[in-house]
């Protein structure tokens, strides 16, 4: 008797467990090429949920939705407050506004914020924070 009684306080322990980890914890596969070389199409990552209140930093990757075309996965480029890169090609000598990035990815070929524009704080879902797998 005793030993189900701890088999069954074992099962809701990690039971438990799990459903926290959902809730701060996804997994996200990377679609397309705009990260290569540093990720790869089809790639599976670890991220955290975003935090409301939080602030990404220059050089974190984060898992954003823009539109209704589904998630995206690109590298913070500036943050509200620096000056618009120049290879935005927008509002030379301006800073980012408040409560918005910009994003890039790491191949130079890829979808940005040239063509999505400032990223809102509230359109980021996650930050990468673990490593990948393929």
């Amino acid at each position: 008797m005793i030993a189900l009684a701890a088999i069954a306080v074992t099962i809701g322990v990690v039971g438990a467990l799990g459903a926290i980890a959902r809730r701060r914890w996804m997994v996200v596969t990377v679609r397309g090429h705009s990260m290569t070389p540093t990720l790869h199409s089809g790639d599976r990552l670890v991220v955290r949920r975003w935090i409301r209140g939080a602030m990404p930093a220059v050089g974190d990757v984060i898992v954003f939705l823009p539109d209704d075309r589904g998630y995206r996965i690109k590298r913070v480029a500036a943050i509200a407050g620096d000056p618009v890169p120049a290879w935005l090609g927008r509002d030379p000598g301006a800073c980012i506004p408040a409560g918005h990035v910009i994003v890039r990815g790491d191949n130079p070929r890829s979808e940005g914020s040239r063509e999505l524009g400032y990223i809102p704080i509230g359109a980021i879902i996650a930050r990468h924070v673990a490593g990948r797998s393929h």
